[in-house]
């Protein structure tokens, strides 16, 4: 309901998928049980802002994630 509340504010189509922030790799394994190896490289050794998108995120609401979840850390 929150959500809806906000998508709709925003003028946002719902099929529209959001964007997440996590502070952490724990974090990020609660919503991606399963981070690609290559992904872990960039996300252990950051050097600047870093954006990547997972696919069949785990515990979020379907009207918070289209067909991707986009990261940025």
């Amino acid at each position: 309901m929150l959500l809806k509340k906000f998508i709709n504010s925003k003028n946002r189509v719902e099929s529209k998928s959001l964007i997440m922030l996590v502070d952490s790799i724990k974090m990020l394994l609660t919503y991606i049980p399963k981070i690609p190896s290559e992904a872990l490289k960039v996300l252990e050794e950051p050097t600047n802002p870093t954006t990547i998108i997972y696919s069949n995120p785990k515990g979020l609401t379907t009207n918070a994630v289209a067909n991707v979840l986009l990261l940025t850390k």
